[in-house]
């Protein structure tokens, strides 16, 4: 099943989050109850942000099927892409994927496999939290469909490296209850 924008406003604002859990959020209350108070405003300027996504997630993760979640959350790592400016950091090493993997292992301090033969790479963020700028990580507020999104910036970062389209996949998340985040990326 196929979803358009209009049905998916309609649905977001059939779960409530379109004003009541817009309202809460301003308030300092997800619709999941997870507080956005002004003291956490202070020690985390994203709270706000990340409560309202929270909410947002939490209402379609139960409206929407795991592929229509998976297309509609993958594209959203371009923003992040680009707000980072990657294609400045991925420069230096487009053609070259073993200097690429030397360099997420040495700077980013990722565990990476990489099977020519079955052209498949495994990368492991090898931490303990999640490191997406939109999870709190003092209160926990994400849901695990936000994991598409980082499906989506593995996918962008290899694709600009390689120089052509790959697929990847969460193999394995701390939002989904795992010991780090893992993705599998097939060239």
């Amino acid at each position: 099943m196929t979803i358009n924008r209009k049905d998916f406003i309609k649905k977001t604002c059939l779960t409530g989050i379109c004003v009541c859990g817009i309202n809460s959020v301003t308030a300092g209350q997800s619709v999941s109850g997870t507080e956005a108070a002004p003291g956490m405003m202070a020690d985390n300027p994203n709270a706000l942000q990340q409560a309202w996504v929270s909410a947002l997630l939490d209402g379609i993760d139960n409206i929407l099927k795991e592929d229509e979640l998976r297309k509609m959350l993958k594209p959203c790592a371009l923003t992040h892409y680009k707000n980072l400016g990657m294609d400045e950091v991925l420069k230096g090493y487009i053609g070259d994927i073993d200097k690429w993997i030397n360099f997420l292992v040495t700077e980013w301090n990722w565990k990476v496999e990489y099977n020519r033969d079955a052209g498949q790479v495994i990368c492991d963020e090898n931490k303990n939290y999640c490191v997406c700028p939109m999870v709190n990580k003092t209160t926990g507020i994400a849901s695990s469909s936000i994991c598409y999104c980082s499906e989506g910036f593995i996918e962008k970062m290899f694709s600009v490296i390689t120089g052509r389209d790959v697929k990847g996949r969460v193999e394995s998340s701390i939002l989904r209850g795992d010991k780090s985040c893992r993705y599998i990326v097939y060239l």
